[in-house]
């Protein structure tokens, strides 16, 4: 019995190169079907399904989290990887043997990505102790065979416990015995599948993302980056070839998209068995990652015929192991060359890709290989979690996750393909109900230890005509035959005998758990009390209710406490933050009302006074709230991306191997300006930047920066700002031949009019003097012009921030000091699409910089400053949607902690979410997307092979046309 709990376990066989066939048809069946569908039809009946039971709490859900991990520390995870336990009897007090010997590599993957995920949430010590052990074992397997970017499935040195040994017998052909390694010998299992490497880069990449230790990200990085370097490294190999069980001979093969071991092999050259009716191929030696396999077997003699074979998982499994590497090197100092070559090699070959991705079928048959599923799922979270490309991302959250993958799940109770889809969902997909249903789901999981039980549901299911044996509706989780990793099981089965004493290990529930945490669908308890406990390092609670904190509850110096609920927090007396500790205190009103789902959080009035949080705009004009209905934003210009470009100009733009700045596009999409240094027109000869012009229709450039002359200006043109009707343009230029009359060396400002084609100077005086200092910073909001200037003579005031009206160039001073005059310093202004509202930074006399925010009538700073509480607090890089409704900006303290805050001006409320981390982000404003529903960090040089969003989030807030109306605010508060 034993030894068949063993085989039930390792019942997968070594995956073949060739597992699936791009479908034949080149029609998109499943992308013409309503969408309503996928929310509707299929959701009432996943719905109908659950039945009625009662709902576990989110206590009863974190403790179950909790005592899984309990469970697999103590009994599922030798020398540091995840594995099934077959126990001696029921008192589960002595272990066997251990199962699921040929996947731990996937299962400890996932497991380091729960860990991951609970540190993001938590912040829990325990949580970071364990995601660097983890990722300790996993280099250990890189590392072990010798042979760069090749996996184990699992390693433990020879001298470990006879159980561990056990699963590394010296008569299985997979292990390799008495390697040295670190000093020891070691046993290693070996023949590793592409489906190992997926669970191992989702941990990772997280693990990235969670931790903050260096040395931990080094070898993260040191180990993904040596793996994807060893994929695009193209080599002459020497193959063994098998055609059919007979053909046997050595061919001289060049290849890519591979990773190789010569301990495989009695020859240490390679393998590939092939069969040609129908066509697959397997290797021992070697594992690839080949969308399109007869790339490279056609230069095998007597195959030239094949026909191109597309494999759309291996696609997205290729995509996704490049943006884990492109995340891993990102800004990293002596990483810049690789990280480039990195970056080129993706963007040569990701089209092809995500076409591949976008033609993902599901062909498995009455629930075989549905493992399948869940090896597409996971490197796809990465790619469309990663992808920094927008219009890229948008394709692969609609085409490919959820009309391709998704729409083949949903309505397999599948909770964590639930949970990977959500979480990345296109902004217009309705998941609300989806996730309900899903986290009814997950309260069905079984508690540790999670037995293989036996059951029989014929009486309760239909039996599927098609598909005997199995049940024609998805069983519910807690009706599924035990595994170490349920998701990637089918959920149809009726009958199982189960083995007696035989334990899975939980890491299917913690991942799927600690996600639905981390993307903000489940709370943490209804109601919470914290007493007597003292808070050195980061400590995170979330209560669906209410949450107390108190008696003898104390934040330290060191310590960084969040609490949030959905009706109420309450301090009691003896709470208390000592100087330097954080408390962040957060309060939604609509997880009162959804106890096993999280949501934006709003904090009451009376908990924002001593924060001194700035008043609802209503309240500063003097106004009731319900009085108020937001503005029509006036069409603003949008920012564009490489990608947003046309493929025209795109191809213009590669002729001349350009890159460019300030790309923008009027409302009508007609109109395109942007600089660049390349000389796009035969009159652009000064070398220097320029301003261009894009027609849609007529897909001619015009060069915009011409002098008197007919040819460029004798100067750098730069910072071009089109406004929404494309009828305006503004440009910053150092030239000094644009217009006639008098000239001087500092930057000015522009005006050209795209209607009659005439350049004017903008910073100049009534008598047509140029301005005596530079002036930039520009704004084109409307008909106004913001922007800031050092020069004296512009207005009788001086230097400062000014707003200028187009028509009749009428100045207005914007950033006044306590005095009433325009204060010099006053900087970096954002605007509304109209030029109503400005935002900008001006210094503090102890030289903090504050945000405040004009009508050009009355202003306010909405900022805090410095607080008996909060100490001193630095802020820049505000933001401005287009209808004035939310601004952004930059928070740091003296310590050195930074904030992006998300004000909505119509609640009086705010997120605040963690700066990117990114050194060259520290002082680079993100900017609102066109409809508002994600803030981006652009890349200021955009051209091929470059990324283009270097840091993009979603805006907790939604689009213009979703907001909340009741809106969220989270206040931190720190003690002085």
């Amino acid at each position: 019995m034993l030894e068949q709990s063993i085989h039930r376990l390792d019942n997968s066989l070594p995956q073949p190169l060739l597992m699936e066939r791009r479908r034949a048809s080149p029609l998109r069946f499943m992308q013409s079907r309503p969408h309503s569908y996928l929310t509707a039809g299929v959701l009432l009946v996943l719905l109908l399904s659950i039945g009625a039971t009662a709902p576990a709490s989110p206590t009863d859900l974190l403790q179950r989290a909790q005592t899984h991990d309990i469970w697999m520390r103590t009994h599922h995870m030798p020398a540091g990887g995840v594995m099934a336990a077959q126990f001696t009897d029921a008192s589960y007090s002595e272990i066997a043997l251990y199962g699921g010997r040929r996947d731990p590599a996937i299962w400890t993957g996932a497991y380091l990505a729960a860990q991951a995920l609970r540190l993001m949430e938590t912040g829990d010590s325990d949580a970071a102790t364990r995601l660097a052990a983890v990722v300790q074992t996993l280099h250990d397997w890189w590392r072990i065979s010798g042979d760069t970017g090749y996996l184990a499935r699992f390693a433990a040195p020879a001298d470990s416990a006879a159980t561990i040994l056990a699963t590394l017998p010296a008569d299985d052909p997979e292990v390799i015995r008495d390697v040295p390694y670190d000093g020891e010998l070691w046993h290693w299992r070996g023949r590793v599948s592409r489906d190992q490497y997926q669970g191992v880069l989702l941990g990772m990449s997280l693990a990235y993302e969670a931790t903050a230790d260096a040395a931990i990200r080094q070898r993260i990085r040191e180990d993904v980056t040596a793996f994807v370097e060893r994929l695009m490294q193209e080599e002459e190999r020497r193959v063994k070839v098998v055609i059919n069980d007979s053909a046997n001979f050595s061919v001289d093969l060049r290849l890519r998209h591979a990773v190789y071991t010569d301990d495989e092999t009695p020859s240490g050259i390679p393998v590939i068995n092939i069969t040609t009716d129908p066509v697959s191929a397997e290797g021992s030696g070697m594992l690839v990652f080949w969308p399109n396999p007869s790339e490279y077997l056609r230069e095998i003699p007597g195959l030239w015929w094949l026909p191109d074979i597309e494999l759309p998982t291996q696609a997205i499994q290729l995509a996704g192991a490049f943006r884990v590497a492109l995340q891993v090197t990102q800004g990293v100092p002596g990483y810049e060359a690789r990280h480039a070559a990195l970056r080129a090699h993706y963007e040569e070959n990701v089209e092809a890709w995500l076409d591949m991705a976008a033609d993902w079928e599901n062909t498995n048959q009455c629930g075989d290989s549905y493992y399948g599923l869940n090896i597409a799922f996971l490197p796809l979270f990465n790619w469309v979690r990663l992808e920094d490309d927008m219009l890229r991302r948008g394709r692969l959250q609609r085409e490919v996750l959820r009309d391709a993958l998704w729409s083949e799940v949903a309505d397999h109770k599948n909770v964590l393909f639930a949970l990977l889809y959500a979480s990345q969902a296109a902004p217009e997909d309705a998941i609300d109900d989806l996730i309900n249903a899903h986290l009814a789901q997950l309260a069905r999981f079984p508690d540790a230890p999670q037995l293989d039980l036996p059951f029989d549901l014929r009486s309760k299911y239909a039996e599927d005509p098609n598909c005997p044996g199995l049940s024609s509706v998805a069983t519910d989780v807690d009706e599924r035959p035990g595994a170490t990793y349920i998701w990637e099981r089918h959920p149809w089965q009726l009958v199982d005998s189960g083995t007696p004493n035989l334990v899975f290990a939980g890491v299917d529930y913690l991942l799927a758990y600690w996600l639905g945490r981390h993307a903000g669908f489940l709370c943490e308890a209804d109601e919470l009390t914290l007493t007597a406990v003292t808070v050195d390092g980061s400590r995170r609670h979330v209560a669906c209710r209410d949450l107390r904190a108190g008696p003898d509850v104390t934040v330290s110096s060191t310590g960084d406490l969040a609490l949030r609920a959905g009706r109420q927090i309450q301090l009691l007396p003896g709470f208390r933050v000592e100087a330097g500790g954080l408390l962040q205190a957060s309060i939604d009103p609509t997880l009162a009302s959804r106890p096993l789902t999280g949501a934006p959080l709003s904090l009451p009035t009376h908990a924002r006074t001593s924060s001194q949080a700035p008043a609802p705009r209503s309240e500063a004009r003097g106004q009731t709230a319900g009085a108020l209905s937001p503005p029509m934003p006036a069409p603003g210009a949008e920012a564009l991306t490489w990608s947003m470009l046309p493929a025209e100009l795109q191809e213009q733009l590669l002729a001349h191997d350009a890159k460019i700045h300030d790309a923008q596009r009027d409302s009508t999409g007609d109109i395109i300006v942007f600089a660049t240094e390349a000389p796009l027109a035969w009159e652009d000869t000064n070398g220097q930047s320029d301003i261009y012009l894009y027609a849609v229709a007529s897909e001619r450039l015009h060069l915009v920066s011409l002098a008197l002359d007919g040819y460029a200006g004798n100067g750098s043109s730069d910072e071009p700002r089109l406004d929404g009707l494309g009828q305006q343009l503004l440009f910053r230029s150092t030239a000094t031949n644009l217009v006639v009359g008098a000239q001087n060396d500092f930057a000015q400002l522009y005006q050209h009019d795209l209607g009659i084609g005439s350049t004017t100077r903008l910073t100049q005086t009534a008598r047509g003097e140029p301005g005596t200092g530079n002036s930039g910073q520009a704004i084109l909001a409307g008909t106004w012009a913001i922007f800031h200037t050092e020069a004296a003579n512009l207005a009788a005031a001086g230097p400062g921030l000014y707003r200028q009206q187009l028509s009749d160039a009428s100045r207005q001073p914007v950033g006044l000091d306590e005095w009433g005059l325009p204060d010099p310093a006053a900087s970096r202004p954002a605007a509304d699409s109209a030029g109503a509202e400005i935002a900008y930074q001006r210094p503090e006399p102890n030289g903090m910089r504050q945000i405040y925010l004009t009508d050009a009538v009355q202003a306010e700073r909405l900022s805090l400053t410095s607080d008996p509480v909060l100490g001193q607090l630095d802020h820049c890089c505000a933001a401005l949607s287009r209808d004035g409704g939310l601004l952004a900006y930059r928070e740091q303290t003296s310590q050195g902690q930074a904030w992006l805050h998300v004000y909505h001006r119509n609640q009086g409320s705010y997120y605040r979410l963690p700066w990117p981390r990114d050194e060259t982000l520290q002082s680079q404003a993100p900017v609102f997307n066109h409809d508002g529903s994600e803030l981006w960090w652009l890349n200021p040089e955009q051209g091929p092979g470059l990324p283009e969003v270097l840091h993009w989030m979603k805006n907790p807030f939604g689009t213009a046309e979703n907001r909340p109306s009741d809106g969220s605010a989270i206040v931190k508060v720190k003690a002085a």
